[in-house]
């Protein structure tokens, strides 16, 4: 009997046109021995493993340091199931699922799970070959920002996961949330025109640092508007400081006036930046923060998804939980590196 197959397809600029197809199981990291052997200081040695069995195909991480995460969220030890269109990111890396196959029908002809049809981004699909290309922007964009602030690491693959979160409880269509998917890690994206001494500074800005920091979202979406695929997501970038009393910027906007999916990223912002450490100050415990957006909620943000983010609280102690043990994991490996040395 033939096994199922796997086709994983890169879409990172690493492995630009690389693709993997696998019966299960099949195991990504950098040891040679593997069946997805991914070169690259983001992956670990024995870094996700992909199995099939009865609920289809699945993936669990194998206690990486940088992390497994599909469709944004992250996987522990805990199996969460694939399909086509998916995307897998392996520390850094991102990878589609391209197709899957479950296994020969009673005909003995195997049963090839295509990707869905989606809806149309400027008469071009978002699974054609131009989808790659903005999927490379994407993550090229995005790291970018990351790299300029250590302090910032990490910080728009959590607002994304707790965007993604909202939107579920939200009951977003899945367009909607393939929209924060592709968005979110860009709303900062404005900020690779800030000059270093402002970003960085861990002092109060001044009146003109503050107005060239609050450019980023002009700036951002000026960027974005030069690539017709990723203009669905233009008002991520650009509306994500809006408040619901009209006090945000750029525009003023107030209430339902704001995108939603800029309220979504708002709530989800705010938090990590809550929760987060700085050199000037410890992060804010989960309730803490939570409690921090249930008293700004009507003025600062959509009381909706305030109430909606409240409802996570569960999931989010456990997100946090698991950010805070990644972040010591990584801190005691660069401690012992440096003594090593």
């Amino acid at each position: 009997m033939t096994p199922p197959l796997i086709r994983l397809e890169s879409a990172c600029p690493e492995f630009r046109g690389r693709a993997w197809e696998c019966s299960p199981p099949a195991r990504i990291g950098r040891a040679d021995t593997l069946e997805i052997v991914l070169d690259h200081l983001a992956i670990s040695r024995h870094h996700a493993e992909i199995a099939f069995d009865q609920r289809g195909w699945t993936v669990r991480d194998l206690g990486s340091t940088n992390g497994t995460f599909l469709n944004g969220l992250r996987v522990g030890q805990a199996e969460r199931a694939l399909a086509p269109r998916d995307f897998l990111r392996c520390g850094s890396l991102l990878l589609k699922v391209a197709w899957i196959t479950c296994g020969p029908t009673q005909d003995g002809r195997r049963q090839l799970s295509q990707p869905e049809p989606s809806s149309e981004w400027n008469g071009r699909s978002a699974t054609d070959s131009g989808s790659d290309l903005v999927l490379q922007a994407v993550t090229a964009m995005a790291q970018a920002v990351e790299l300029r602030d250590k302090y910032t690491g990490g910080h728009t693959q959590r607002v994304t996961n707790y965007a993604l979160l909202l939107a579920g409880e939200l009951r977003l269509s899945p367009e909607q949330r393939r929209f924060l998917q592709i968005g979110t890690p860009l709303h900062d994206i404005g900020k690779i025109g800030v000059d270093d001494a402002i970003l960085r500074k861990t002092g109060a800005l001044s009146a003109e640092e503050t107005r060239a920091m609050r450019n980023h979202t002009v700036a951002g979406a000026g960027i974005l508007e030069t690539i017709p695929e990723l203009r669905p997501v233009l008002s991520i970038v650009r509306s994500h400081h809006e408040r619901w009393n009209g006090t945000g910027y750029p525009d003023g906007l107030c209430g339902e006036q704001i995108p939603l999916l800029a309220r979504i990223v708002a709530v989800a912002d705010a938090f990590d930046a809550m929760v987060s450490d700085r050199p000037y100050r410890q992060g804010m415990s989960t309730a803490e923060a939570l409690a921090e957006l249930r008293a700004r909620s009507g003025s600062d943000f959509d009381p909706g998804c305030v109430q909606a983010f409240l409802r996570k609280r569960v999931r989010l102690e456990e997100m946090v939980r698991q950010q805070r043990t990644l972040l010591s994991t990584q801190q005691h490996q660069v401690t012992t590196l440096k003594a090593a040395r």
